[in-house]
């Protein structure tokens, strides 16, 4: 999951790793995995309420994760339709 940073930005991005691995005591991936777990668990024990509008932004980022930067060049079918995929 780790990719490599952009070179004019690579510092801040080495930086805000290290924070994330200093506060938490663990891989960048590692806390992502355990926020989901934790998101998961809350939402469906309705514990934890979340805006649709955040909803969608963790929709976003999740894609963001798992698919890479959005590529304008690339066929974007399906790309935005969070509201689709939130009806699955």
């Amino acid at each position: 999951m780790e990719k490599q940073a952009p070179e004019r930005g690579r510092d801040t991005a080495i930086a805000e790793i290290d924070l994330i691995m200093n506060k938490f005591g663990a891989s960048l991936e590692d806390v992502y995995k355990l926020a989901i777990s934790f998101y998961r668990e809350r939402k469906h024990s309705c514990e934890l309420v979340v805006p649709y509008e955040k909803r969608l932004l963790f929709m976003a980022y999740s894609k963001q994760v798992r698919y890479g930067p959005y590529d304008s060049a690339a066929d974007d079918s399906g790309w935005f339709d969070l509201v689709g995929s939130d009806r699955m």
